[in-house]
């Protein structure tokens, strides 16, 4: 008969538990890195009322386009550019808000992801549009989709947001 090894036995279950604290300590690491990253990806600038004041008013010959997303949950990652006529004007980030002023004219505003959507509309000089990006589902991810609001709702979309845009002069 084989004497028992019991010094191997517990040498193995001390590897064991140290294996298992390492792991356990790297899953709270990325965990921690997990919260921090979804906390930096909604919008954290200032509220609507705290910019209002500092907010240029609009040049006589010149148009306001106001974009904004709504605060959700889902989706929190996916945050595409927005472009206005195939240019790069901002970023679809949950919680937030930006503006540009534009001439009157044309415009499609546009956001991609496994495909691009898109709003098209007319402004005016003098004149204040409201675009909000909605999340719908896709394939793979999800579809941002550019909406042109009627101003009430989108006054109230904007008041509920926080300002992700260029500094602002005379803001906080």
């Amino acid at each position: 008969m084989r004497p028992r090894r019991v010094g191997c036995r517990r040498r193995y279950f001390r590897e064991q538990s140290r294996r298992d604290f390492m792991t356990n300590k790297i899953i709270r690491r990325l965990a921690s890195i997990g919260i921090a990253a979804l906390l930096a990806g909604c919008a954290t600038g200032h509220s609507f009322d705290e910019v209002a004041r500092a907010i240029p008013p609009l040049r006589p010959n010149q148009g306001r386009i106001y974009f904004v997303r709504s605060d959700e949950m889902v989706g929190f990652g996916l945050q595409p550019s927005i472009l206005l006529n195939d240019e790069v004007v901002g970023v679809s980030r949950p919680g937030g808000f930006f503006f540009v002023d534009r001439p009157p004219g044309d415009y499609t505003a546009s956001a991609s992801t496994e495909v691009t959507r898109s709003a098209m509309f007319h402004l005016s000089a003098g004149e204040t549009k409201y675009i909000t990006t909605a999340l719908t589902r896709g394939i793979l991810i999800g579809h941002v989709l550019p909406v042109l609001e009627y101003p009430e709702q989108g006054q109230s979309e904007v008041r509920q947001s926080r300002y992700i845009g260029p500094p602002l002069a005379g803001s906080m």
